[in-house]
């Protein structure tokens, strides 16, 4: 099987075709620019929420597989049985999982929880969107503030 690029060479891109134009561009409205700037605001805190409350479940998430961790290494270590009894309002419940095959499940999903990036994915994410809108945003001497939900501009424009 080979590969040609013959048939692309002579094809002309559209960039190709463009010229530049030395003509003075008429100033944007004011108004054009502040409703822009107000319609940028509410997309950038809409995403941020979004990703906000993403980053809320999947930390309940990792809160609830850490302590089930914790809670099958205290069984086995502190309790020294091997079956997990539970008593609930002075009944004895005998889960039918052993704590070894309990604390093995639960270490094989926080260890995945983390190999799969949900960690760098899901629970870094917002903060890492507002440093990227903020990377973006810096050569028009603007940038996001996550605390006040505001874009603020860095220097006074006159």
């Amino acid at each position: 099987l080979v590969f040609s690029l013959s048939p692309l060479i002579g094809h002309r891109l559209p960039y190709a075709t463009m010229q530049r134009t030395t003509a003075k561009h008429e100033p944007i409205p004011e108004a054009t620019m502040i409703s822009d700037l107000k319609q940028f605001e509410s997309a950038i805190r809409a995403t941020y929420s979004k990703l906000k409350n993403i980053r809320l479940y999947y930390t309940v998430l990792l809160i609830l597989l850490v302590t089930c961790e914790v809670y099958g290494i205290w069984w086995i270590v502190i309790q020294r049985d091997n079956e997990m009894i539970v008593e609930i309002a002075g009944g004895r419940i005998i889960l039918p999982i052993d704590a070894a095959s309990f604390l093995g499940v639960v270490s094989a999903a926080l260890v995945l929880f983390f190999l799969t990036g949900l960690y760098s994915c899901k629970i870094k994410a917002p903060n890492n969107y507002i440093v990227r809108c903020n990377a973006g945003l810096q050569p028009f001497n603007i940038s996001y503030d996550s605390a006040l939900g505001k874009l603020v501009c860095s220097e006074k424009v006159e």
